[in-house]
């Protein structure tokens, strides 16, 4: 009894168990997956291509045609969402890759710098207020040390204006700083002079330390006057000095506004016109002007230019050069257009020369019906008309 019990093995009475899996222990997996849209239903299983076809033909046009609008909007949806998906994913991963790079590219922090010593800041202080102070000596030795004063002046750019008017005037200069020296003064007091346009006072790069007095002079263009009293003037109108021989080239205006004095502005318009009429006939002389001809000799020869009460301007011919035969003709041009009267002028001249008539008044006021008048010895003279380029009045 006993060894038949001890041969049988032992009574178990928990049999060993089997290992569960996951799905048997915790359940099925929660479905996450959002529903699925009633538009873009998928179709089961059982459902065949023929069965479609078969369920269309029974189906009315109107609910075939709804039956394709609504399987081309379930496609267009679904084609959506699937590229927004795709741009999604996409945006991720770039913006991944961007952070790590610039993780990659991040620069380690410096480290702080140490803290600069005061005793350094203290001294940089100090040696800044040395220099201030040693440039203030520095300008207040510039300003008032004897050795800065101008010790001599000189004059540049005279020539009809005498060196004994300049001289005292510079002379104020003497003794003065160099860099406080009253420049403007002086040069006031040079322009003052008649025949100076402009003065200014230079400082020369020398030592002992030195100015230069560089005048500009007036440049002569009429001679203004009446009579005896003639002056000559520049552009600006300022009559300046008394004519010499070297002027014998200028011409001379006459004007019952124009009254000169020395020093003293002429009247603006009249000066102006004068001005302008001046440089006309020289315009008009150099047009003519040959080659080989006497430049002393232009063909305008002038006794005067006249302009009367109302600005009506007037030429006398003197009977020189070109002009021989027609003495103390009065060429009458108005105020206007003074350019080609003067052109047409002389194409009344050459008629008068070829025909041999002689003219007391040439009348281009209008220079589409000019007049002459002949001297009273030439006035029984009948001329041929096919030889009148003029109105004879």
């Amino acid at each position: 009894m006993s060894h038949s019990s001890s041969s049988q093995p032992p009574h178990n009475p928990d049999p060993p168990r089997r290992l569960l899996s996951p799905e048997e222990r915790f359940g099925p997996p929660p479905n996450d997956e959002p529903k699925p849209d009633p538009l873009v239903l998928e179709t089961t299983e059982t459902t065949t291509r023929r069965d479609d076809e078969m369920a269309r033909r029974h189906l009315s046009p109107r609910a075939r045609r709804h039956l394709e609008r609504t399987s081309q909007k379930r496609a267009k949806i679904e084609a959506a969402r699937r590229q927004g998906r795709e741009t999604q994913r996409h945006e991720q991963r770039a913006e991944i890759e961007r952070e790590f790079a610039l993780s990659a590219r991040a620069e380690p922090p410096k480290p702080s710098p140490r803290p600069k010593r005061r005793l350094s800041a203290i001294l940089k202080r100090i040696f800044a207020l040395v220099c201030l102070l040693f440039c203030v000596q520095l300008a207040i030795a510039a300003f008032t040390a004897p050795q800065f004063q101008i010790q001599n002046v000189s004059l540049s750019g005279y020539d009809v204006t005498s060196p004994d008017e300049l001289r005292p005037l510079a002379a104020k200069l003497n003794g003065q700083n160099f860099l406080r020296a009253d420049r403007k003064a002086v040069e006031k007091a040079v322009e003052k002079l008649p025949t100076v346009a402009a003065a200014r006072v230079v400082r020369l790069p020398l030592w002992p330390p030195q100015v230069e007095l560089r005048v500009t002079e007036r440049v002569p263009v009429l001679k203004v006057g009446a009579g005896n009293d003639w002056w000559v003037a520049d552009e600006s109108g300022v009559p300046f000095r008394r004519p010499n021989a070297e002027d014998g080239a200028l011409y001379a205006v006459v004007a019952p506004q124009l009254a000169p004095q020395l020093g003293q502005k002429l009247d603006a318009k009249i000066w102006a016109d004068a001005v302008a009429l001046n440089k006309a006939v020289l315009g008009d002389n150099a047009l003519v002007q040959s080659a080989g001809s006497d430049p002393d000799l232009p063909f305008w020869q002038l006794r005067r230019i006249y302009f009367d009460k109302h600005g009506q301007a007037s030429l006398r011919l003197v009977g020189k050069g070109a002009l021989r035969a027609h003495n103390e003709l009065l060429l009458r041009l108005g105020d206007e257009r003074w350019g080609k009267k003067l052109a047409r002028a002389r194409v009344a001249l050459s008629y008068f020369e070829r025909t041999g008539r002689r003219a007391q008044e040439l009348d281009l006021l209008s220079l589409e019906r000019p007049v002459w008048r002949p001297i009273p010895t030439q006035i029984a003279v009948e001329p041929k008309p096919e030889d009148l380029p003029l109105n004879s009045g």
